[in-house]
């Protein structure tokens, strides 16, 4: 288990910080490099099943959190911060929660950052970045 720097915790195999404050995607981001972070990228499915647990042990697996993936540079094409590729598909990406079932990412151009949504389970959704979170 790795020794996390407060004011990160371990989560898993990784240090995060979370941010209670109703933030944009973009403020969220500014908020992480105030406190010597980024925005997390969640790469392996271990990862994702690491936090959601954490999420609902510690009783806040009501609210949506920002990550750091985004496709505002080409329609489509989610990257995170560092530039390489955010996973696609199950068990990654929720549905929409309609009767459609379709699965996200699914908000063409208006909706291009990722939240990880507490309405969907904590899956990561296509959300606008000027919603609060």
């Amino acid at each position: 288990e790795e020794t996390c720097p407060k004011p990160f915790l371990n989560v898993g195999r990784r240090c995060l910080h979370f941010i209670f404050n109703d933030l944009t995607y973009g403020q969220s981001g500014i908020n992480c490099q105030e406190e010597s972070g980024q925005l997390a990228a969640i790469t392996d499915s271990q990862d994702l099943r690491d936090l959601y647990i954490y999420l609902q042990n510690q009783g806040i697996g009501d609210i949506s959190f920002w990550i750091g993936g985004s496709d505002s540079s080409e329609e489509g094409l989610w990257k995170w911060k560092n530039d390489s590729l955010v996973p696609r598909g199950t068990p990654f990406w929720g549905t929409t929660g309609d009767l459609s079932g379709e699965q996200e990412p699914t908000g063409s151009n208006v909706e291009n950052c990722l939240l990880l949504d507490a309405e969907g389970f904590h899956y990561f959704r296509d959300a606008p970045c000027d919603t609060k979170a």
